[in-house]
């Protein structure tokens, strides 16, 4: 899946706006229908960092919209809401604050207010109104699953129109080895799929799916402004006694008149929030802060501190997201910060203990030591600080090379080895494919890597390739795979530099701004475009993808993952799978329909298979069904 190619605080941070979006997007796709999804501490830091560098994002102010499935929609009468999330106690205090403020302006003392605090269940909102059931949705449309409901799932609930989640008993999950986040997945495929996998099917028929209102948690009430040094042990003492998997608490004022006065927005209340479980959180005194540069320019701080354990691991730093937040947040050498790491995420700062006396942000790139200056996000605030050459700083022409051969899916070529290209003055693409082995040799690599190289360089020539990739991993601003290929499926990638903003702005998803911008890089990026095009790449046009024609048709849709010796590498077989319109997994889910399986197979996976109800191939039956 596509979603692999963010699994790290690194990843996200040397991601583009439009990178962001595109990979939440699809990580969003998959967790809805039960398919392989990022951890959710890896999702709520992605979607973090795009609200530190671009916080008016139309991504941002929505609820997380769901893809079709069920047997119908239907419109809710009233909107069923997001959740805006807090992590740590200053966050706490922040939502305090606003309601305090809310309360003083309706002549309420906030000491008299009243706070719920409940089990926040890791599973899918969904609600029975007028005797139908349906999911969240966007928040406005949900969709239609009443179906599900003869499936097997148990409702417990006593009134007749209710809100709630669908989710997994704890005590079945734990009997059959399941973790809470593929717990989560396994509801997502039952609500999402017309038949039912085995495993799920399992969990039926043994009662384990239930609908557990909110109204029938347990929940703890707590009263004043001065209480947010109390929710991890509150939250604790619910978690404890709770039968079914959470993933934090909901926070909710009580008072109905001052709920009316706070209101919503089209994302969320204001007054209500949901404290995430993040893991353990630790005090670390801040020793240094280095600066990164990154493919665009953007100058990103690193925290450096004492080595000290963090979730279990050992670590030396955190990722301060950007030169605001670390502005804002008043961090530096000698801060006290609370950091916190969770699942593959590297530890990030959650809040500031002791401020730092002073903050330095860099007035020049420590790369190549040109002027860096602020810039701005939509609303005007200050937000990060670039480096100002986009020519040739050191490290941004680094970063371009990695970027640019892991898009195409080219290994060896990390941190390092493009350090050393750029340094011996193969600093495009073009000028490393048109490297020679002596070049190579020279330019610090022994000449087995050199042979290596050569050889990585060679394969996405020979193999197919989707043309999306190909124009993505030029690093257009806003343009990513989902837009790239948005683009190529109208437009031939040969013929890029004869569009205009009109001809984009045609295209569904692209505003006049951001058309501008592309069509303007484009232009001034022609001859490095050009010169990497005439390579002659065997690309597969996003055109043919899009219609698959004759007997593919039978498995367009279809989730394929290939395992063992087969005819083709991996990446060719998936190449040509995505060309007969199928979706090519890079490992089992629940949501994959097929195994193809080549010579020396494992035994696990054919498990796995069965496990998930993923129909096995072997590559004769496969090429059979899509060619």
């Amino acid at each position: 899946m596509t979603i692999q190619r963010i699994t790290s605080q690194a990843d996200i941070e040397q991601s583009s706006v439009s990178e962001l979006v595109d990979w939440l997007k699809e990580a969003n796709q998959s967790y809805r229908v039960g398919g392989q999804s990022p951890a959710d501490a890896l999702y709520d830091a992605a979607r973090q960092h795009l609200s530190y560098i671009d916080p008016m994002n139309e991504l941002l102010a929505g609820v997380e919209p769901e893809p079709t499935f069920g047997s119908g929609k239907v419109v809710h009468s009233k909107p069923m809401l997001s959740l805006e999330k807090v992590y740590s106690t200053a966050d706490i205090n922040k939502f305090i604050a606003r309601v305090a403020k809310s309360a003083k302006e309706l002549g309420i003392d906030p000491e008299t207010l009243e706070f719920k605090l409940m089990s926040k269940l890791d599973g899918i909102a969904a609600k029975r109104e007028n005797g139908v059931w349906a999911t969240r949705g966007d928040g406005l449309v949900g969709n239609v699953i009443s179906d599900s409901f003869d499936k097997g799932i148990k409702v417990l609930a006593d009134q007749p129109d209710t809100i709630g989640e669908i989710v997994m008993l704890k005590s079945y999950a734990a009997s059959v080895g399941v973790e809470d986040d593929v717990a989560r997945n396994i509801v997502s495929g039952i609500l999402s799929s017309d038949n039912v996998k085995d495993f799920g099917q399992k969990a039926l028929d043994a009662g384990a799916i239930h609908f557990v209102a909110f109204d029938q948690l347990q929940s703890h009430i707590i009263q004043g402004a001065d209480w947010a040094e109390q929710v991890s042990a509150i939250e604790y003492a619910l978690q404890e006694g709770e039968l079914y998997p959470t993933d934090g608490i909901v926070i909710t004022v009580l008072n109905p008149q001052l709920c009316e006065h706070m209101g919503e927005n089209s994302r969320e209340p204001r007054y209500s929030v949901a404290k995430k479980t993040q893991g353990e959180a630790v005090t670390a005194t801040v020793t240094e802060v280095v600066w990164q540069v990154g493919r665009t320019g953007v100058l990103t701080p690193v925290v450096c501190y004492e080595p000290i354990k963090v979730g279990g691991v050992m670590n030396t730093k955190a990722t301060g997201h950007n030169a605001a937040a670390l502005v804002n947040n008043k961090i530096g050498v000698g801060a006290q910060i609370l950091i916190v790491r969770s699942g593959s995420v590297i530890p990030t700062v959650i809040e500031t203990i002791t401020p730092a006396d002073v903050v330095i942000v860099p007035e020049v790139c420590p790369s190549c030591s040109s002027p860096a200056e602020w810039s701005e996000n939509r609303s005007g605030e200050r937000v990060t600080v670039n480096c100002t050459n986009t020519i040739d700083c050191p490290d941004q022409l680094r970063e371009r090379l990695v970027y640019f051969f892991k898009t195409i899916d080219a290994k060896n070529f990390g941190g390092s080895a493009c350090a050393k290209l750029v340094a011996a003055g193969l600093d495009t693409p073009r000028k490393v494919y048109d490297s020679t082995n002596t070049q190579l040799i020279s330019a610090g690599f022994g000449p087995g890597q050199a042979r290596n190289l050569s050889d990585e360089l060679d394969e996405p020539l020979a193999r197919p390739l989707q043309d999306f990739k190909l124009l993505a991993a030029f690093g257009v601003h806003h343009l990513g795979r989902a837009d790239s290929k948005k683009i190529l499926i109208e437009h031939d990638i040969y013929r890029l530099f004869a569009l205009t903003a009109s001809d984009l702005q045609a295209i569904d998803g692209f505003a006049e701004v951001t058309s501008h911008s592309i069509t303007r890089e484009l232009m001034a990026r022609m001859g490095e475009i050009l010169n990497v095009l005439s390579l002659k790449f065997n690309l597969i046009h996003s055109s043919a993808v899009s219609t698959p024609t004759g007997e593919a048709k039978e498995g367009h849709g279809k989730r394929v993952v290939f395992t063992g010796k087969l005819s083709q590498t991996r990446g060719e077989m998936c190449a040509e799978a995505e060309s007969f319109g199928l979706v090519a997994q890079s490992s089992l889910g629940k949501s994959s329909d097929w195994l193809v399986v080549g010579e020396k197979a494992g035994a696990s996976k054919m498990a796995k298979a069965e496990q998930y109800g993923a129909r096995v191939l072997t590559e004769a039956e496969y090429r059979a069904k899509v060619s």
